[in-house]
């Protein structure tokens, strides 16, 4: 089995947009995360880290206006390894399929989403309705990508 090479990149975008950036093997996807969808797609994206650095397979599906891709990681041979899959389930179109390793999986995941919310990440861009001061009980973005446990392990 052969680890292709995987690489991840958060971006800012305007309008409450942002943007995942995938590339796998030689190839490149960008997922789309609105702000207008609940749960947040950083949330689930953070969850599905977590998920698969304890050896779980798992998925996650990011609908976004129109837009879809799911995350999807399958076990291998053995634990070092996930075979990793970025596609659209209605369509069924695969947009990246590869082994990759999970510990790079994993590191450069960790690595990018505390780059992002740390160096450019829009708090502003990111309220329940821009403009408008947060509903009571309401918990940022920012403080629930970070507070997940995962950034402890």
């Amino acid at each position: 089995m052969v680890n292709q090479q995987f690489n991840v990149r958060l971006e800012m975008g305007t309008a409450a947009w942002a943007y995942l950036h995938l590339e796998l093997g030689g190839k490149s996807h960008r997922v789309r995360f609105s702000r207008i969808f609940a749960p947040s797609p950083f949330v689930e994206l953070t969850d599905w880290g977590r998920r698969v650095s304890v050896h779980d397979a798992a998925e996650c599906e990011f609908n976004e206006e129109g837009f879809f891709t799911a995350l999807t990681s399958q076990h291998a041979d053995n634990l070092d390894h996930v075979l990793l899959r970025a596609w659209d389930p209605l369509e069924n179109a695969t947009f990246l399929e590869g082994y990759v390793s999970r510990s790079h999986l994993i590191d450069s995941l960790k690595t990018e989403i505390l780059r992002f919310f740390e160096n450019e990440f829009d708090a502003n861009e990111w309220q329940p309705d821009v403009g408008e001061p947060p509903v009571p009980g309401w918990t940022p973005v920012k403080d629930r990508v970070l507070g997940n446990p995962w950034f402890k392990e």
